[in-house]
């Protein structure tokens, strides 16, 4: 399964289990009550998404700390990876990111950057 498969999966499947209904009356309310403000509202909704992302990278750290290793187990570090690939793909659905053409040119990008990208680590 390639990139964009996965991506439209993980977005179908969330849309699925509801988490698009709250999403969409959000929106839909902010464009019929404040139309200037729903570029903001769709903002806040990335933002709490970035946050949802976040929260699995942090539960795969706790993970990590407590020795919670394991394919195919629930509370693992491999599972809380698993997590936030997939809100990371579900969002590239929402926004409608071409993220294998965005990771393929930042990958050429990269190539010509410096050592440690002129950072010290």
């Amino acid at each position: 399964m390639n990139l964009t498969e996965l991506i439209k999966r993980s977005h179908d499947t969330a849309v699925d289990k509801g988490f698009y209904e709250i999403t969409e009356n959000f929106i839909n309310i902010a464009k019929q009550h404040a139309p200037d403000q729903v570029e903001m509202f769709t903002q806040l909704e990335v933002i709490k998404r970035l946050d949802l992302i976040h929260g699995e990278l942090g539960e795969a750290l706790e993970a990590l700390r407590h020795g919670h290793m394991g394919l195919e187990e629930k509370d693992t570090f491999e599972d809380e990876i698993a997590d936030a690939f997939i809100r990371l793909f579900d969002m590239c659905g929402w926004m409608k990111i071409d993220i294998e053409k965005q990771i393929e040119w930042k990958m050429n990008y990269n190539k010509g950057r410096e050592k440690l990208h002129g950072k010290k680590f």
